[in-house]
């Protein structure tokens, strides 16, 4: 039971850190296609920082190069 229990918690630990990967492969693709609009645009990262970006392609630039996850 123990061992059982051991295993499903190191699957879900690495389906999450794969859904990571996909996020930023994902913001790496949109900032390649993105068309710059120069719209300023506020955004609040993971830590609850809030940032200011030239549009939201630099929005997606930022999260592609630093693999972080600003909404």
């Amino acid at each position: 039971m123990i061992a059982y229990l051991g295993i499903m918690i190191f699957l879900i630990s690495s389906v999450d850190a794969h859904s990571e990967s996909i996020k930023t492969e994902e913001e790496c693709k949109i900032a390649d296609l993105c068309v710059h609009d120069k719209v300023p645009m506020c955004a609040i990262d993971s830590c609850g920082e809030m940032r200011t970006f030239i549009d939201i392609c630099d929005m997606h630039e930022f999260n592609c190069d630093s693999k972080k996850g600003n909404k």
